[in-house]
């Protein structure tokens, strides 16, 4: 009776390594396991403790005061394998079982480069681990009798080089994903039976998700066709309905701003669910304050308990036990709306706690709404990435945007090859020219100073001026406080305020506003998107052209203001410079104001021939992330970054809320989510210091900017 975990606090009998096993072997029931049709999970669920059978490691589990981690058994199962499996003469089922091996070495530490160095070192063996092979003789033939190469031979004689590698990336990712939760909710349930009774969840099936959506928009959408805004609402959710019903994995929702398009997208997903017998669905957006405006709409239509927010600024107030704080570790929900971040960082990852909930991807709809925001520098291999989803997991994705946004068009992509092309839902240019005219461009071709900018901002009675910097925003917002005006209140939005000042500034925004008192905001691109509130006026320093309509999305929002809102677009005679990539889409938004003048941004084929151009100027894999590299899980992994920067993450300790307690705590990924919401990200020349392993703000913390950046500008 072979020992996995001994609870000695409580002194209770022990998890005993065969309940353990057949434990996670049923959990496999509950799982999305139709990507694996060759046993490989239950081959790592088998082997994945075996090494736990050694003498060294059953002494140390029996002993109170044995140090965690401390004797290494995970290599065992993975070695045992490895040795007897060269006898094999199937080439298909041997790299399988290579496969198999690197997971199960690697299901506490993360997956390895599959490569030389991971044989050798897998043939290392500890001294503990000496009688491996006697000892897991049984688990072993077992797994070599299951293993089924079948499938895998009939993709390599269909897939080139390229798509295969990738496609086993995904595939040992899955797998990890299935044995690492198996393990942790096995585990977790001998601790603790609270948790497991609360990690419970009984899924309705989607045809009572519709009929909650059903009435949750019966309230919504008033029964009338006309070319207003509710007339185009209702166009844009029949033809989503419409396509739930149509056979293929890739959609696009091109419709503009105001068309109801979370809503129809739903329509779309549920129909797409029901029809297809999809687990799963998954939105996923490019700022947490879009995942935070989504989910709050999910949970109003579906239910608290059936909809999960997962991104890294996610606060949880409630407890550890909490059944919505435990599903958002393995994603065990029926709507999980998450930051493109989150996604697309844990399908390029190693580490189990990332690749935890991977395996609930299967059989899902992916809605990646204002998709055109996804970084261009790593566009190619999540490109890639999202068709192996779709070809070999049986996942449907819909690309959604408020913008006409060529992805698939460009001669850039096309060269990638991928499998799967879309079916558009919309027309986008007939909606578009049926939509009410909400606002008016307007370009300032004199370049502006912050003075320029803050005295026309007092002549406005309510307005939004965004621009590029954090930097530039401060100085702006000083300079207009400073000045006369009639504004109620001047507020400031930007990420030197830590995330939880940053929600109550917003929340008290969306409060004036929608009181209708005359306020100005002073922000950075982080009120672009996302965020519900109107101004008949925004100003907005000259950006990328899919910023500046972003930015145009907060000005008569609604189209209830009795004339049109106006978008004021300026350049600063001294504007910050930012990377090159951004200075060239600025360039070229400046060029098509220069030579079509700001009623081109009212035209979609400004759009289209805008993001081409930036498409052939720039690079769609800056990471080198080849597929022929895809089995190298941690150098994927050190390369993939969806967001670029240099910036360094500091936790402000002196905010109010803040336990300076928790610093000596174990550093948990649980640890970093709950100080998330009172952490920075700043560059390298604010000052900050090393405390028990993370970095501590050293430097003033105060409203209303958070981080004052203005030390150097004379006032």
């Amino acid at each position: 009776m072979y020992i996995a975990h001994y609870n000695h606090k409580e002194d209770w009998e022990p998890h005993y390594l065969s309940d353990h096993v057949n434990e996670m072997l049923s959990l496999l029931d509950r799982f999305e396991l139709s990507f694996d049709p060759y046993n490989m999970t239950r081959s790592c669920i088998m082997l994945h403790d075996v090494g736990k059978k050694s003498n060294r490691f059953q002494s140390y589990v029996k002993d109170p005061r044995g140090k965690r981690g401390s004797i290494k058994h995970a290599q065992g199962g993975a070695y045992a394998l490895y040795i007897k499996s060269r006898q094999d003469d199937d080439d298909d089922k041997s790299f399988l079982i290579e496969l198999v091996c690197n997971i199960v070495a690697g299901h506490h530490k993360g997956l390895s480069n599959h490569d030389k160095n991971f044989f050798d070192s897998l043939l290392n063996l500890p001294n503990e681990l000496a009688d491996i092979e006697k000892l897991s003789e049984e688990e072993v033939t077992t797994v070599l009798s299951i293993i089924d190469s079948n499938y895998l031979t009939d993709i390599l004689n269909e897939s080139n080089l390229n798509t295969i590698n990738i496609y086993l990336a995904t595939l040992v990712r899955f797998v990890m994903s299935a044995l690492v939760d198996a393990d942790y909710i096995s585990t977790e349930a001998y601790f603790s039976n609270f948790k497991a009774d609360n990690r419970i969840y009984e899924q309705p099936t989607y045809n009572d998700f519709q009929i909650k959506l059903d009435d949750y928009m019966a309230s919504d959408f008033p029964d009338q066709r006309n070319d207003s805004l509710d007339g185009l609402k209702q166009d844009v959710q029949m033809q989503s309905v419409s396509a739930g019903h149509l056979k293929g994995s890739m959609f696009t929702l091109h419709a503009p701003t105001g068309t109801g398009k979370t809503l129809s997208a739903l329509k779309f997903a549920i129909n797409h669910a029901i029809k297809f017998n999809k687990k799963r669905i998954i939105t996923a957006l490019p700022l947490t304050n879009l995942t935070e405006e989504i989910s709050s709409i999910y949970r109003a239509i579906f239910g608290d308990n059936h909809v999960i927010e997962d991104h890294s600024k996610q606060i949880f107030t409630h407890s550890e036990y909490d059944p919505i704080r435990l599903a958002t570790e393995n994603w065990n929900r029926s709507f999980v709306v998450t930051t493109t971040v989150q996604l697309f960082e844990s399908l390029f990852n190693q580490k189990p706690a990332k690749l935890r909930k991977l395996h609930r991807i299967a059989d899902s709809i992916i809605i990646l709404d204002e998709y055109h925001k996804l970084p261009h520098h790593v566009l190619e291999p999540i490109l890639q990435q999202l068709d192996i989803l779709q070809t070999y997991f049986n996942v449907t994705v819909l690309l959604m945007s408020a913008t006409p946004f060529p992805l698939l068009e460009s001669r850039e992509i096309q060269q990638i090859e991928l499998q799967n092309s879309p079916t558009e839902i919309t027309d986008y240019n007939e909606l578009f020219l049926r939509t009410p005219k909400r606002v008016k461009y307007e370009w300032i071709k004199n370049s502006q100073s912050i003075e320029d900018i803050a005295n026309q901002l007092t002549e406005e009675v309510s307005a939004l001026a965004i621009v590029n910097t954090r930097k530039e925003a401060q100085h702006l917002h000083r300079t207009l406080t400073n000045k006369k005006h009639n504004y109620e209140a001047i507020y400031f939005v930007a990420s030197t305020l830590c995330g939880i000042d940053r929600e109550k500034v917003i929340k008290e925004i969306k409060q004036k506003r929608n009181a209708g008192e005359p306020i100005a905001v002073i922000s950075t691109s982080i009120l672009e998107a996302g965020i519900d509130v109107s101004f008949p006026v925004v100003y907005r320093t000259l950006a990328p052209l899919e910023s500046i309509v972003q930015a145009a999305g907060r000005c008569n929002r609604y189209n209830n203001d009795k004339q049109e809102g106006v978008v004021k677009i300026f350049e600063f005679i001294d504007s910050s410079k930012k990377d090159d990539v951004f200075q060239m889409e600025i360039e070229q938004t400046k060029h098509l104001l220069n030579t079509k003048g700001p009623d081109s941004f009212m035209e979609p084929q400004s759009f289209v021939t805008y993001f081409k151009r930036m498409f052939s100027s720039e690079k769609l894999n800056k990471a080198d992330i080849k597929a022929e590299d895809a089995l190298d899980f941690q150098k994927v992994s050190e390369r993939f970054r969806l967001i670029e920067d240099n910036q360094t993450t500091v936790i402000c300790s002196k905010i109010k809320g803040f336990n300076e307690k928790w610093l000596d705590e174990i550093k948990s990924p649980a640890w970093w989510r709950k100080v998330q919401p009172y952490s920075l990200s700043v560059p390298s020349y604010i000052k900050f210091e090393q405390m028990n392993g993370v970095n501590i703000l050293k430097q003033e913390y105060s409203q209303p900017y958070g981080i004052n950046l203005l030390r150097e500008v004379t006032k």
